[in-house]
């Protein structure tokens, strides 16, 4: 490709992008102005682009949460908790709790530790 396809390429897409801009952003254009609109859809962007880094925080919470919830079910003995959390159990189909959480199965282990806190060992 030549240099003048490219710079043709680009400015194609620039005006298409513009064009899509436009329709898809009119009202907010209208009412706020474009450099209220283009800040707002880059921060949007920029919250996108950061969505992974959201989610593994909020499985790192999950998971501290279901441990604590692990540790009040042995009444505060943490060692009890962490063999429980590490040991494969039955009702989570033969894998460890700590499996089921990394698998993103964190509420089965939370609806298990639930029932076993209420006496129902099903």
């Amino acid at each position: 490709m030549g240099t003048w396809t490219i710079v043709g390429l680009v400015v194609c897409a620039i005006v298409l992008l513009a064009v899509v801009f436009r329709l898809v952003f009119s009202d907010i254009i209208k009412q706020y102005g474009w450099w209220t609109t283009i800040i707002f859809v880059v921060l949007v962007a920029v919250c996108w682009s950061l969505s992974p880094i959201a989610d593994f925080i909020s499985r790192r919470s999950y998971k501290k949460l279901i441990m604590v919830e692990a540790v009040e079910l042995f009444e505060g003995n943490k060692k009890k908790a962490l063999r429980w959390l590490n040991r494969p159990r039955h009702a989570l189909g033969g894998i460890t709790p700590m499996q089921a959480i990394k698998q993103g199965k964190g509420e089965e282990v939370r609806r298990l530790i639930g029932r076993l806190e209420h006496g129902v060992y099903s």
